[in-house]
């Protein structure tokens, strides 16, 4: 039986039958076409005068040579930092640092371990102690005169609705928090459960085995297949129960009650990786909250809001001109 492919754009459909000679053929020409015109792209990013030198600052125990400040005409001294599980820095100008800009944010983007450069050229894995990460590069903002002091938010795509909380929750110089989409967990050992499932299986109890388990999930889900190979590659992990393990950490339990700042969780209709997480996460903050909801009669269902950025950002940056009380012209100690 031949496989189908079934990639959402927006809220529409595209189907490849894959199986197919011909469905073959187009895939591999789609993807080469997409792969080249991407590459273009990003080195056309690179090489104009959107993004500045390159930054380095010294967290601990890596360099985060990835950091890349974005210049513009600002109307304000707001600035958002924005980073991502899986997009390079560059990706991020064009999903929603484009947009801050056009706002009249400042704005960076930046990776830290297990992405883009850092775990291709320094080989550092992802760690789940994010303010390790952050709070460097809040120093380094700090150094910035166009920067206010008092108007830092952090934003987190994907993974980063994971990351960018756990930072929240022990950097209280932010200003404001938001997690796209919000993750409550990035537990492996959830893999394939309801979020208010229990885990029922023993790690080290040989009749349960975790790496049949995953690799039949792995057989059934293009999406779980790619986590699990990305994860062993970001996590540098030697097996799937090796995966399993170095993931456990990077939950937001007994941590997100720590953060202080005004957080926005979004959340996707239908997301497919954390499905139910960002409701998980918005019941477990005490801080001032909002969860923003998209859905598929706007067309922004998909994780991240992809094919719906447009309204994504004209929202986003609406919630932070009136988090930040940028609409009112006032300092925060004053609002």
């Amino acid at each position: 039986m031949a496989n189908v492919c079934q990639p959402h754009i927006g809220s529409k459909k595209v189907i490849l039958k894959a199986g197919t000679p011909n469905g073959i053929k187009l895939l591999n020409e789609s993807m080469l076409w997409l792969s080249t015109a991407w590459s273009e792209v990003i080195g056309s990013v690179q090489e104009s005068s959107i993004c500045g030198p390159l930054i380095t600052t010294a967290p601990q125990n890596f360099s985060c040579t990835a950091i890349r400040p974005i210049h513009a005409y600002w109307k304000h001294g707001g600035i958002a930092g924005i980073h991502s599980a899986k997009l390079l820095g560059e990706e991020l100008y064009l999903q929603v640092a484009m947009a801050a800009l056009q706002r009249g944010y400042n704005c960076i983007t930046f990776e830290g371990p297990g992405q883009g450069a850092v775990i291709r050229e320094q080989q550092l894995p992802f760690r789940n102690d994010w303010e390790k990460v952050i709070t460097p590069v809040v120093d380094y903002l700090l150094t910035r005169p166009e920067v206010d002091p008092q108007r830092i938010a952090l934003m987190g795509m994907s993974l980063g609705g994971y990351l960018a909380p756990r930072a929240a929750a022990f950097e209280h110089r932010l200003a404001a928090c938001i997690a796209n989409d919000g993750v409550f967990s990035f537990k492996f050992s959830d893999m394939g459960r309801e979020p208010d499932e229990e885990f029922e299986g023993d790690l080290n109890n040989q009749a349960f085995n975790m790496e049949d388990f995953a690799r039949d999930l792995m057989d059934q889900s293009t999406n779980v297949r790619w986590a699990v190979e990305n994860g062993m590659f970001t996590y540098k992990a030697d097996s799937i129960i090796d995966l399993v393990e170095k993931t456990e950490p990077f939950t937001l339990e007994g941590v997100a009650d720590k953060i202080k700042c005004p957080t926005l969780v979004c959340e996707a209709e239908n997301d497919h990786f954390f499905a139910g997480q960002p409701q998980q996460l918005y019941d477990a903050l005490t801080c001032p909250k909002s969860l923003m909801k998209f859905t598929a009669d706007e067309g922004a269902e998909e994780h991240c809001h992809i094919g719906a950025l447009l309204l994504f950002n004209h929202r986003l940056f609406d919630w932070l001109d009136h988090t930040l009380h940028l609409k009112e012209g006032k300092p925060l100690n004053q609002a």
